[in-house]
């Protein structure tokens, strides 16, 4: 694995939906799906919020347009 592979941002969102295999998040900007396997556990402002913060890969952040 390269070293961009490892480096990971926050990215403030909306979880819209969430499957085994991903979470579709809206940032503001754009809504797209993220894989689990590219993110961290997506860490809420509060209890039963929808609304959080999910740490990315950094190349896909930015490919996708979040950064």
């Amino acid at each position: 694995m390269r070293d961009r592979d490892n480096k990971r941002i926050g990215i403030a969102c909306t979880v819209l939906a969430e499957t085994d295999l991903a979470y579709r998040i809206n940032d503001g900007k754009f809504v797209t799906w993220i894989p689990k396997s590219q993110c961290g556990e997506f860490e809420p402002d509060g209890p039963g919020k929808k609304t959080g913060t999910i740490d990315v890969a950094e190349w896909l952040a930015t490919k996708l347009g979040l950064v």
